[in-house]
Formats: C-alpha cells, sequence, structure tokens
C-alpha cells in the first residue's frame, strides 16, 4: 500500500467500518427511575420563596454528605424539592443557616464562581450516562452553568443557554428557585415517558461541605458531576415546544492600527469606522436535535487570551471561548495527547496568532438521533490575512455500544479553500467499559491533502487504558503513534513522526478520621517519545508528585521533574537566548499551595527551580482573589521566569502579568477590565468589556482594546508609537422568539 495508493476516495476504509459498527445491537443496564412530582394543576409563583401551599404537601429529597467526610453529619438542614410541569423542571429548596453570616455570595458577575455557597442542578436530559447540562446558582441569584462530559472527565465553563432563578435572602438562611425550560435541554421520550439522570447539590464554602443527592461516594474525580452515577428520574408527558430564537445584532465603532509606511521611515495610524450587521438564529429541530445559523458572525464580546510564555518548541494551546461553539461541544471531541486533537474549533475565523478572520455565516448541527450523537458544522470565512476564503466542514457520530458506559464513533473534517491545497480528516474511535472503572480507548485518524498519500505516515495511533477512580489507584497507561504527514488541519497537533509511551499513576487515601487533611496522593507521571526520522528517543520525563488537600480545602503539592531532549535542531527562546541543537539531561523541583476556595482572599503560590537544558531556570508565580463585596472582585496574577545559560553567556527574562477588575451593580450590570503586560513582546494590552444584560438574549455590550508598546526603541526601525492598536465597539443584540 502507501505511496502506490493516490486517489482521497480509497482511504476512507475506516468511515466504512464506522458506519457497520453502527448496527451493532447494544446491551444498556437497566435502572429504575424515580416519578418526581408534576404541579401542572399548581400555581406557581415564581419569585424565589416557597410560599405556595402545596410545597408543604411534598416530601424534600435526601442529601448526604459528599466532602470533607463521605455520609459524614451534616451541619445544617436542607429542604430540598424537585418538580415539574409542562414547560419546565424545577428546583426549589430552604437552604437553612445556623448563622447567617456565614452565608458566602461574593459574586454577581455571570458565570463568575467566587467562593460563594453554591446550590446546583445536574441533568443528564438525554440519559446518556456520559453528558449533562450543570446549572447552579448562588444566594445573589447570580446564574452559572456549564456542559458535562465524557462522564465529568471534561467540563466547559464557557457555555451558557436560556433558564432562570429567583433568589431571597430571609433571617434563617435563604431560598432559592430554579427553572429549565425544556427546550434549552433536549431530550428523547417513549411512549410519552422521558427518563433523565438528575444529581443535586448544596455547597457551604465557609465549612468546604457538599450536600448532595443521590449518595454518590467520592471514588471518582468530580463524583459528584458524574452522569453515570446519577439519580434517574422519570417525566410524563413533557415535550419540546421547539421554539425558534432569532437574534439579530448591531455592531458599530472604530478601529486604529499603526503601520509602518512604505519607506520604513514612520508609523501612520488608519483608521477604520465599523458599521454592520449580523444574526444568529437558534432552532430546535426536535427536543434531541438543535440547530444554530450565523450570517456576519461576530465575536467582539469574547475575552481577550490570557498571555503565556512558551519555554518549549512547541505551539501553545489556547482554549475556545466562543460561544457559538459551545453547545454539546463535546460531541466533536476527538483527542490524542499533548492536546492533540482531529478538531478544535480554533481553526476556524482565527488565524495561527489569534487574531479574527471575518467569517462570512455558517451552520451547526448537534444532538442526537436515536442512540446515536451527531454533530455537524459548515462554516465559510472570507478571505483575510493572506489566507483565501475558505470552507469548514466537521461531520461527527457515535453511539453506545455493548453497554451504557461505552461508544464507538467517526469524525470526518475538510478545509478547503479556492486553490489546490485542501486539507480532509477522517477517524474513527471507540470508548469501551471493560470492568468496574477499567476503561479502553482506541482511536485511528488519518488526513489527506492532494499529495502522494502513505497509509501509515498520514495516520495516528491512539490506545490508552485507564483506571477511573479518585480514591485508591488509578492510572493512564496511553500509546500514541503520529505519521509524519499526519496535518489535520481544523485539529491541533505539537508535533509529527513520533511514538510516545506514556503513564499517569496515581494513589489517594481519603483520611476521614484525620481532622487536618481530606485526602493525600502520590502519584508519577512518565513519558517516552521515540522520533522515526532516526529512530532515536527524542523526550523523556519523570515526574514523582505528592499532594495533599485539607478539610478546610486548602491543597498543597510538591514534584520534581527529571527530563531527557535530544535536538536535532536549535530553537529559539528569544531574541537572546538559543537552544543549541545535543542532547540534555536536567533535572528541577516545584511546589505549590492553593487557598481554601471559600476564603474571601484567595492567594495561589507556585515555585519551581531547578536545572533547564544546559542551564538553570527559576519561576515564581503569584495569583490572588480578593472579593471586597459581591459588588467588586480583584483578580491579580503575576508570573516570572528567569531562565540563564553561564556556559553561552545567555540569559532569558519573561514577566507575565495580569490584572482583572469585576464590577456588577447587579445581575444585569456589570464590567469586566482585562490588563495584561507581556515583557517577551514588550506591550501592554487592555480589553474592557462593559455589558448590560436587559433581558436573556438582549444584550448591550461595550468593548474597548488598547494594545501599549512598552518598549518603543527599536533598532534600525522608526520609535514605535505608544499604541499599535486601539478599538472601541458597540454591539448590540435582541432576540426574540418565534
Amino acid at each position: 500500500m502507501g505511496k502506490q495508493t493516490t486517489h482521497f476516495g480509497k482511504h476512507i476504509l475506516s468511515i466504512i467500518l464506522f458506519g457497520l459498527s453502527c448496527f451493532f445491537p447494544q446491551a444498556l443496564l437497566a435502572q429504575d427511575p424515580v416519578a418526581i412530582p408534576n404541579i401542572n394543576n399548581k400555581k406557581l409563583v415564581f419569585d424565589g420563596q416557597l410560599n405556595e401551599s402545596f410545597w408543604d404537601e411534598l416530601s424534600p429529597i435526601d442529601m448526604t454528605m459528599y466532602q470533607p467526610v463521605y455520609q459524614g453529619t451534616m451541619v445544617e438542614e436542607n429542604d430540598i424539592y424537585l418538580v415539574y410541569d409542562q414547560d419546565y423542571i424545577y428546583l426549589a429548596a430552604n437552604l437553612y443557616h445556623q448563622d447567617t453570616e456565614d452565608i458566602r455570595s461574593n459574586s454577581l458577575y455571570r458565570d463568575q464562581y467566587s467562593g460563594d455557597d453554591t446550590f446546583a442542578l445536574i441533568l443528564d436530559s438525554f440519559n446518556d450516562n456520559e453528558n449533562a447540562k450543570w446549572f447552579f446558582t448562588n444566594p445573589a441569584g447570580n446564574r452559572f452553568d456549564a456542559l458535562v462530559s465524557d462522564d465529568a472527565e471534561t467540563t466547559n465553563f464557557d457555555w451558557n443557554t436560556y433558564w432562570d432563578v429567583k433568589t431571597a435572602r430571609t433571617d434563617w438562611g435563604w431560598s432559592v428557585e430554579m427553572r429549565v425550560p425544556f427546550s434549552s435541554l433536549g431530550f428523547q421520550s417513549e411512549n410519552k415517558k422521558t427518563i433523565m439522570g438528575v444529581s443535586i447539590y448544596r455547597y457551604l464554602a465557609k465549612l468546604n461541605h457538599r450536600y448532595l443527592y443521590p449518595a454518590i461516594p467520592p471514588n471518582w474525580n468530580n463524583g459528584f458531576r458524574k452522569p453515570s452515577q446519577a439519580q434517574k428520574i422519570v417525566l410524563d408527558g413533557i415535550e419540546s415546544d421547539d421554539p425558534i430564537y432569532i437574534t439579530p445584532y448591531l455592531l458599530g465603532g472604530f478601529e486604529r492600527n499603526a503601520q509602518l509606511n512604505t519607506s520604513s521611515t514612520a508609523y501612520e495610524t488608519k483608521r477604520e469606522w465599523t458599521h454592520e450587521p449580523g444574526v444568529d438564529v437558534k432552532l430546535n429541530l426536535s427536543s434531541n436535535l438543535t440547530m444554530d445559523l450565523t450570517l456576519n458572525t461576530d465575536f467582539a464580546q469574547v475575552e481577550a487570551d490570557d498571555e503565556q510564555v512558551n519555554l518549549t518548541r512547541f505551539p501553545l494551546f489556547f482554549s475556545e471561548k466562543r460561544r457559538f461553539f459551545q453547545d454539546r461541544s463535546s460531541v466533536f471531541n476527538f483527542g490524542f495527547t499533548q492536546n492533540g486533537r482531529l478538531f478544535h474549533s480554533r481553526r476556524i475565523g482565527l488565524s495561527e496568532n489569534g487574531e479574527p478572520v471575518r467569517i462570512y455565516g455558517g451552520v451547526r448541527t448537534v444532538g442526537k438521533l436515536n442512540d446515536t450523537d451527531v454533530g455537524f458544522i459548515n462554516m465559510q470565512t472570507a478571505p483575510d490575512a493572506g489566507l483565501p476564503s475558505e470552507n469548514f466542514n466537521v461531520i461527527r457520530a457515535k453511539r453506545k455500544i455493548f453497554n451504557r458506559y461505552s461508544t464507538i464513533g467517526g469524525m470526518f473534517t475538510s478545509r478547503i479553500s479556492n486553490g489546490t491545497n485542501n486539507n480532509y480528516a477522517y477517524g474513527t474511535d471507540a470508548v469501551i467499559r471493560l470492568t468496574g472503572d477499567e476503561y479502553l480507548t482506541l482511536k485511528l485518524a488519518q488526513t489527506y491533502q492532494e499529495q502522494d498519500f502513505d497509509l501509515l505516515e498520514n495516520s495516528r495511533t491512539f490506545i490508552q487504558w485507564q483506571r477511573r477512580r479518585n480514591t485508591g489507584l488509578s492510572y493512564k497507561l496511553d500509546y500514541d503513534r503520529s505519521g509524519n504527514n499526519f496535518n489535520p488541519e481544523i485539529g491541533f497537533t505539537t508535533r509529527n513522526g513520533f511514538s510516545l509511551v506514556q503513564n499517569d499513576i496515581q494513589y489517594k487515601w481519603i483520611t476521614e478520621s484525620s481532622p487536618i487533611f481530606k485526602e493525600i496522593y502520590i502519584s508519577n507521571f512518565g513519558n517516552i517519545y521515540k522520533r522515526h526520522a532516526d529512530d532515536q528517543i527524542e523526550s523523556a520525563s519523570i515526574t514523582p508528585k505528592i499532594g495533599t488537600e485539607t478539610k478546610n480545602g486548602a491543597s498543597y503539592r510538591i514534584q520534581t521533574n527529571i527530563q531527557y531532549e535530544h535536538l536535532l535542531r536549535s530553537f529559539q527562546l528569544s531574541q537572546n537566548a538559543t537552544i543549541p541543537a545535543g542532547d540534555y539531561r536536567y533535572q528541577d523541583i516545584s511546589m505549590s499551595y492553593e487557598a481554601p476556595g471559600g476564603w474571601t482572599f484567595r492567594p495561589e503560590l507556585n515555585l519551581r527551580l531547578g536545572n533547564f537544558f544546559d542551564g538553570s531556570r527559576i519561576m515564581y508565580g503569584l495569583s490572588t482573589v480578593w472579593n471586597l463585596s459581591k459588588h467588586f472582585e480583584i483578580n491579580n496574577e503575576y508570573e516570572y521566569n528567569k531562565v540563564e545559560f553561564p556556559t553561552r553567556n545567555q540569559e532569558f527574562d519573561a514577566h507575565i502579568a495580569r490584572f482583572r477588575l469585576k464590577t456588577a451593580l447587579n445581575t444585569k450590570l456589570t464590567l469586566n477590565s482585562f490588563i495584561q503586560y507581556n515583557s517577551e513582546v514588550e506591550k501592554t494590552s487592555i480589553n474592557a468589556r462593559f455589558r448590560y444584560n436587559i433581558a436573556e438574549g438582549d444584550d448591550l455590550w461595550i468593548v474597548y482594546d488598547n494594545v501599549i508598546n512598552t518598549q518603543r526603541q527599536q533598532t534600525n526601525l522608526p520609535r514605535l508609537p505608544v499604541s499599535s492598536y486601539q478599538a472601541l465597539l458597540i454591539k448590540f443584540t435582541y432576540s426574540f422568539k418565534l
């Protein structure tokens, strides 16, 4: 095989195999669901207070202490109820405090957790034991929502949807009413019955106590939000009204760029006025399938990426923050080691350096068809920054096999331009629960780019055996092989042409009898990269670690890293420091401390020092969160890296400083001011975002950006201007429902 095969159509065997696998029978485990009360014939005033008489007729939900001691004695009382009607599922509660001064309500800023007391509903609305929607609030009625995927192995906090909450403070504590419309959930019904998984918890920040329903033991990471452990509930006769949400927007403002003139003698300021409309449409094709349409897509309100220092020869990974790509984004997960993935949505509408590329529009469909998760994306971008107009396609499907914890799936992506250098990627993957907490993951992917095709060199193979536990022994054993030509152009890779063997082994003790420590763990991470070009070891590391978490929520960690690198060619750290080709063996040690999450002033300290290639490195970082009140929060972060190479008389210093001021008059009026300084590029950036959330889906945004040159003098070039980029944009969105 290999280079003798040249036609793209002959290399989709994996997709065909996936299609055949979709007909495998399923043998899902049965679980008797619990019926919850239907209040269709009751009158509920949605005001955050349980004043209606029918609440007294219901039995409250039994809660269990989850942390710091599983099934320990709960020190506060709770009256919690879960009910539904034709349109909503409701979670309501009276949450008592012996001393109301202990109530922590630190934030009014949407999706910003700041050491608050919280009350939460987690819904596996498709009953797939893998994905869930997480809704929680604090005593001020602030809303937080997130997507849980891969049975709580990953969580996406950038997701938002339509739902409501009301709270009320009392002399005995606080009360809450939360309602989530079925149109925001997605679900499947059979014979007019709908089964969902549900978890409910209350968190008391000062005590670091979490009360939970159902009684899930802390045997897994984030066990309290694992869909597979949720209580099954049954709802009769519910239907989604399949609304269509139309959200037009108007954007206006200006951008000002400083550009070097053609003779390279001075910088000229170019100002562009912006005034344009656009529209987003969300429609439920059915109760379990959602489509998003966008025209002249804009993401002006998205917060800037955090500045980072890169001390490696590989590209940095940045997560997706844009709302359009968030809903059930886990359907599109197809990952490898080192953040490698077959599809990374940031490759759409963003250049390699993170600059926006205009998007003409597109469509995104995601949901369930019977027992199969499906996803489809098609986006068209404008020519920009030297790139031609491009079309992006993603097709994804996966379904349960064998049992309710195992899946098999396939993915296809394409990046097609006006030129001839089109890129295609496709793969199949399976996650199989073998027994207990033992999981086997298998992935095979290939890419094709209108050139000679080699079956092995254009492929990537990933195998993982994992024990998913949080107590006792847990581990991940990985094998990852990438061919030299594997190149998913709407994915993410750090290196090609390698074979990797990797392990991450941990043993954790839950110290229930200790008055101080909640848990203690020891672990070791190790890997070996073998380079295919010369069949030599390229990288290897061993990282033993010991850590603990106290019962009040503080955590401590100490680890050492023993590293080997074999460089075939040099790479540049900065203008003043270069790592030459050669063999390197070095070691360092790092320590960290993180304050309890319930403190109003929460510091986090990090220190790392030791050898670095043929030199030395010291890194220290300090970050603090200070909640002055629920109206003001100050975040400070500072990281300093100093690398020295005495034998070569080179050194590298890098300072990263970040300052965030979050101001909230109430849950509707907020201002987020974000200032960053990066000494490596000698720039300070300002990103300020004012939001007036008139109603859900109706927003006024005022966004200000400024990039300031902190080192203006240049060699053989004119002096830089004070500001290289400024923008002031005003955006108004209005949503209406059909």
